[in-house]
């Protein structure tokens, strides 16, 4: 009898659990987790630009620093349809002499081309201390999520 209830149990525990999941990694939370993306800036010279990116279940995200002239990211995100997300990340600029140098807002549309895979389009802006469109552009990038 101890034996059936120990089964049950566990049983109910890994539905309980994958039930979690499926809810943290449905179709509004299949960006959930950590990527990586290759982006390209629209007619700048071929870089080796690598951004990291941890999209959270709550709808932020965040992102290291990308050289030591930028700070880290923060952000927000959506699901706009199946497989389509949109998100807004701000990152500080800083100056080579370490002073600020305003601020990055980065728009993005991305679109899952697999579990693990997506690509997408940006717009961004640099704005200075004070608010003042400094410099914009587009761009493009590939995804790749981070697995075990």
């Amino acid at each position: 009898m101890k034996s059936i209830r120990r089964v049950l149990l566990a049983f109910t525990l890994a539905m309980a659990v994958g039930a979690g999941q499926a809810q943290e990694f449905g179709p509004d939370r299949a960006l959930v987790g950590t990527w990586y993306l290759f982006i390209t800036i629209d007619g700048a010279p071929p870089c080796q630009c690598i951004q990291i990116d941890t999209f959270r279940a709550d709808g932020t995200l965040e992102g290291p620093a990308s050289d030591r002239l930028s700070g880290e990211q923060r952000g927000v995100w959506a699901r706009t349809a199946d497989g389509r997300y949109t998100y807004t990340i701000l990152q500080n600029n800083i100056n080579a002499d370490g002073t600020p140098g305003g601020l990055y807002v980065i728009k993005t549309s991305m679109t899952l081309t697999g579990a693990d895979a997506a690509t997408g389009k940006f717009t961004f802006q640099v704005l200075s201390n004070g608010g003042t469109v400094q410099f914009s552009g587009t761009g493009s990038l590939t995804a790749k999520r981070i697995r075990p």
